[in-house]
């Protein structure tokens, strides 16, 4: 794909969103690219990565290995 097809894409892509949250990402990683600035992580986006960060310290998460035991269980049904 060419960067002009590309660009088409992407601007085709954004234009179908109304999430302010996400277009504010979008925005900041574009930014940053620009500037080779820090990428600024929204708080909600922290606090979603400490709460899994606390879930492995309790020991609260899967193996790659077991999950895709889970997967192969579902595709099976």
């Amino acid at each position: 794909m060419s960067t002009d097809e590309l660009k088409t894409l992407l601007h085709e892509s954004i234009d179908t969103i109304d999430d302010v949250e996400l277009l504010e990402g979008l925005r900041q990683i574009i930014e940053a690219s620009k500037n080779d600035d820090e990428i600024v992580i929204p708080d909600w986006q922290k606090r979603i990565l400490d709460e899994s960060e606390e879930q492995v310290a309790r020991g609260e998460f899967k193996t790659h290995e077991e999950v895709f035991k889970s997967i192969d269980k579902w595709l099976r049904k």
